[in-house]
């Protein structure tokens, strides 16, 4: 059975929506992350919308969710990125991060969003390319992707993000496949692979 998916268009909400997805990503400590989830375990499904995490594993991964409510969204990320001040020590200024983080998705090969039997390549998701800076986010001790010190600094973020209106009662599979070729913190490819099962009643 195919799903037909309602996505919703870019607009403030959007802004609003993935500045609290990397709040909440980069103040999580690694060891309760989403982000470097290898299953469901960490998955919130309390919120509405339900924010399906991209996943920084760098292998494939499967996440079993459990249940959503019927009624809910879905704000997905399907191939985001965020530059933080502390990753540009050199020049932190707003233009330096909007700068590497642009040039890190503009380098990206493959943004897939598969919902059941919908697929969705990245010349269908250009219109959900969205970018935001800059914003106040919280690190930890302990943070994803080794950064520090602990405390509170600036980011930009950019990437591919949708909102997806409430699924029909039923199991349904979301896949999320990303590769960029020139991400600004490493010199190979950032790939991500992850595939999330779960129902909606």
């Amino acid at each position: 059975m195919i799903v037909m998916v309602e996505f919703h268009p870019p607009n403030n909400s959007y802004k609003k929506q993935v500045e609290k997805y990397w709040q909440d990503v980069l103040r999580t400590p690694k060891d309760r992350n989403p982000t470097t989830a290898t299953d469901g375990s960490r998955q919130d499904v309390s919120t509405d919308p339900v924010c399906l995490a991209h996943s920084c594993t760098g292998v494939p991964v499967t996440r079993d969710i459990g249940t959503i409510s019927r009624g809910k969204s879905l704000f997905i990320a399907v191939n985001p990125v965020v530059v933080t001040e502390v990753e540009a020590k050199d020049d932190p200024s707003e233009p330096k991060l909007r700068k590497l983080a642009k040039e890190d998705e503009d380098s990206a090969s493959e943004a897939t969003l598969i919902i059941d039997n919908e697929e969705y390549k990245l010349k269908d998701l250009q219109q959900y390319r969205f970018h935001h800076g800059m914003f106040e986010v919280q690190i930890p001790p302990d943070a994803v992707a080794g950064l520090e010190p602990p405390g509170v600094c600036k980011a930009v973020a950019d990437g591919y993000y949708v909102m997806v209106k409430p699924l029909s009662d039923g199991q349904h599979t979301i896949r999320l496949k990303a590769q960029v070729d020139t991400p600004f913190t490493e010199e190979s490819p950032w790939i991500q692979d992850v595939t999330y099962k779960f129902e909606v009643k």
